[in-house]
């Protein structure tokens, strides 16, 4: 009788005991520097022209980080080394013909670490003035 209470005990024993050995994954890659890019899906249609990023200083000014292009499809821009360890938003400018767009929220830096930024399908500009230092970088 004992013998059948232990073979059914050592079953669920194994099984419990089973579980808890799934590996912690690794933590992400860190470096000592804060830096970005940002990539366009291979499969948009999109061309973004004269294209930058800049952040809002503290007066309100818009601030020139890096200046990156023109991206296409399935590009990657260089990786840029922010200046200032203190920016955690940045913001994305591009130009049309006829004036300045900036995408209507910020990206959000994680601090030592090399962010990679997707264009999404589902963003919203806002229109503005390429000549005004508080609303386009310079």
């Amino acid at each position: 009788m004992k013998k059948l209470i232990y073979l059914l005990i050592l079953p669920l024993l194994l099984i419990a005991c089973n579980g808890g050995n799934t590996p912690t994954p690794p933590p992400a890659p860190t470096q000592d520097y804060t830096s970005f890019v940002f990539k366009m899906p291979s499969d948009s249609d999109v061309t973004w022209l004269n294209c930058k990023v800049g952040y809002f200083q503290e007066d309100r000014k818009c601030k020139l980080i890096a200046d990156l292009g023109d991206i296409r499809k399935g590009s990657v821009t260089k990786e840029i080394k922010l200046p200032n360890e203190d920016i955690t938003d940045i913001y994305f400018f591009y130009q049309t013909f006829i004036t300045g767009k900036m995408l209507d929220k910020p990206y959000k830096l994680e601090k030592k670490k090399k962010n990679i930024f997707e264009f999404l399908d589902d963003v919203n500009y806002i229109d503005v003035n390429k000549d005004n230092e508080y609303e386009y970088p310079h």
